[in-house]
């Protein structure tokens, strides 16, 4: 029996002293270097060592607040309510809407008592002179770039060059000759009005082989059949040629004067 309570008592003295070392490992870090401030409070923290937390947090407010971001601030919030210190957070959550007034906490993942103290805080800091003048200031900023974005989109379209649309879109190289590019608007002009000629031709010379009181028979059959796949070979060429004046206007840039 005495063995047995010597063993429990050597088991809890090891796991209090396994704790001990652990927070003193946690401070120890914390005092190593300010580069490892970061990990240092998040381990505490995460660690339930809260007052250690608040400790560095506050010494690192204390000595830069105006560099601090936005995680440090809320954790330091957050320890405060752990450790009952309610209106110190409630004053960082107020200190973190100065410096982004769109923070917002999530309502699923936070905790309703961090969650209901920060929207209290919220709700008492945009009433106040000064969250109403940072919010004006903001509505502001924002209304100039709206009214930037609007400048630059009519400036965009009083740019654009609408006559040059509609002669780019228009078949026999309308738009080649609008950009004054006379010879390719002439060869897509040729070959447009010759395969356009070309297929009146072949339309014409179905019509007439076709019987007029028959219609078409198996006499003229086979010439229908020809004088289709003429038109529809022309009808391609006009068709390619088309595409190819409306693609090559729309890209067409002006050339850059020559400096002598």
């Amino acid at each position: 029996m005495k063995v047995f309570s010597f063993i429990i008592l050597i088991f809890i003295g090891t796991a209090f002293s396994q704790d001990t070392v652990s927070k003193a490992e946690l401070t120890t870090q914390v005092s190593s270097s300010d580069t490892d401030t970061a990990y240092n409070y998040k381990n505490l923290y995460e660690n339930g060592f809260y007052e250690d937390a608040i400790r560095i947090l506050e010494a690192a407010l204390n000595k830069n607040e105006k560099n601090m971001s936005e995680e440090p601030l809320q954790i330091l919030a957050f320890s405060y309510i752990i450790v009952g210190r309610r209106n110190d957070a409630f004053s960082i959550f107020k200190k973190i809407l100065v410096y982004n007034p769109d923070f917002t906490l999530d309502p699923i993942l936070t905790p309703p008592r961090f969650y209901e103290l920060f929207h209290e805080a919220r709700s008492e800091w945009f009433a106040s002179p000064e969250g109403q003048t940072i919010l004006l200031k903001k509505k502001a900023k924002e209304d100039s770039l709206k009214t930037e974005m609007m400048k630059n989109m009519l400036s965009s379209l009083r740019k654009i060059d609408y006559p040059g649309i509609v002669f780019s879109i228009l078949p026999g190289g309308a738009g080649q000759f609008y950009h004054k590019e006379p010879i390719k608007g002439s060869v897509i002009f040729l070959i447009q009005a010759a395969a356009l000629g070309a297929c009146i031709w072949s339309y014409n010379k179905r019509e007439d082989i076709k019987d007029p009181q028959f219609g078409w028979t198996p006499e003229n059959l086979e010439a229908n059949d020809r004088y289709v796949k003429y038109m529809r070979v022309e009808l391609s060429i006009f068709s390619i040629a088309w595409i190819y004046g409306i693609v090559d206007a729309f890209t067409y840039k002006e050339p850059k004067e020559k400096h002598r």
